[in-house]
């Protein structure tokens, strides 16, 4: 799971704050126009209270430490979602609502103090990883099923965020290592051990 401390120089914790927010201002704040949307006129200097806008996580979130402005919770996280994650999260297009959905996920919940969100958020992680382990085969082995046949193991790969994109990769591409590692021994040579040479007949035969 996404770790909860922040990385200044994570790329990935830096993608995952561009995701955008709905927040409203408790106060004019000076400067504060160019957050207006741009419709082609001119747009006011200041941004003046009360008036909501669509900002980066990052941005709200540095204004929110400072009791300037309150965050909606997006409707990616609503409570309409978080019965979807609790129900089957295999089967959530996350990708497709943010490459970074868990990460920015995490951040919002901790921003808001949503523990319960929280928890949705880490258990939907842990099966969605189960699923890719499941999905990917292991020492060598074939999968026991089809998921080409099974609805939802076939829809489940097309739903990945940016990180189980990478473990997914990763593990196929492990998988793939550990295959090519077996195949050096495929063809050999099993001797017996030279201090069995003075066995006896009987018991040689066995061996």
């Amino acid at each position: 799971m996404p770790a909860r401390t922040r990385d200044y120089w994570d790329i990935d914790e830096i993608l995952a704050e561009e995701y955008e927010v709905m927040m409203t201002s408790f106060y004019n704040i000076i400067g504060g126009g160019v957050l207006y949307p741009n419709s082609g006129g001119s747009r006011p200097r200041d941004l003046k209270a009360g008036f909501k806008v669509c900002v980066p996580l990052g941005l709200a979130r540095k204004l929110a430490l400072r009791d300037v402005v309150d965050i909606e919770l997006p409707a990616h996280f609503g409570e309409e979602m978080q019965e979807s994650l609790r129900v089957d999260p295999l089967v959530c297009r996350l990708g497709e609502k943010s490459p970074y959905y868990f990460e920015a996920g995490m951040k919002i919940a901790s921003l808001l103090k949503q523990p319960a969100l929280e928890e949705i958020l880490m258990e939907a992680f842990r099966r969605r990883w189960v699923e890719i382990v499941t999905l990917t085969p292991s020492h060598g082995e074939t999968l026991s099923f089809n998921p080409v046949k099974d609805p939802v193991h076939s829809f489940f790969p097309h739903t990945l965020t940016a990180v189980e994109e990478d473990f997914s990769k990763g593990s196929k591409e492990a998988e793939t290592c550990f295959r090519k590692y077996l195949h050096k021994f495929t063809h050999s040579n099993i001797e017996v051990a030279s201090h069995l040479v003075d066995l006896p007949e009987s018991k040689r035969a066995r061996v």
